[in-house]
């Protein structure tokens, strides 16, 4: 059978107010990328949502640092120096402790990503993207996490993150 990948078009902006906002604890999030002024961008808006994060530029095995983290998702660029991002989701998708994991990919060159059409992602992102769209396509997921625990905490706007 074969898995649908969730496409995302960001050519349209939709508002973020059309989408649910999260009501759970700060989401861990673990980012793959070697652009440094992307994982700057994403880095800066995690933090003044309150998200955990890690950023790695360069992996080779991203097993050991998932178990470690235990992160709610996973964002990757596919083109990277090591690995690509299809390799490293198919590392966590071997493991028992990492297979459920969503993984998000975005690449500025989608053909290029379709045409492996061996990735086992949850979602592929086209570069260049809003940060709204990002949380869009992240809260899609977030919110379907079982092992997440509810709270009352309400994410900020993310209007003013643009």
């Amino acid at each position: 059978m074969k898995k649908l990948i969730l496409m995302v078009n960001l050519l349209q902006q939709d508002r973020p107010e059309n989408y649910p906002i999260l009501q759970i604890r700060p989401p861990r999030i673990i980012i793959v990328d070697n652009d440094k002024v992307l994982c700057d961008r994403l880095s800066e808006a995690f933090d003044e949502l309150g998200f955990q994060h890690r950023i790695y530029h360069r992996v080779s095995n991203i097993t050991p640092l998932a178990e470690d983290f235990t992160p709610d998702l996973v964002l990757m660029e596919y083109l990277l120096p090591c690995l690509n991002g299809g390799e490293l989701c198919s590392q966590l998708r071997m493991q028992q402790h990492t297979c459920q994991i969503p993984i998000i990919i975005y690449s500025s060159f989608p053909k290029a990503f379709l045409a492996m059409n061996a990735c086992s992602c949850d979602a592929f992102l086209q570069k260049p993207f809003s940060i709204n769209a990002l949380l869009r396509t992240m809260n899609c997921f977030l919110k379907c996490c079982s092992h997440l625990r509810s709270n009352n905490a309400i994410l900020p706007s993310f209007s003013d993150l643009n």
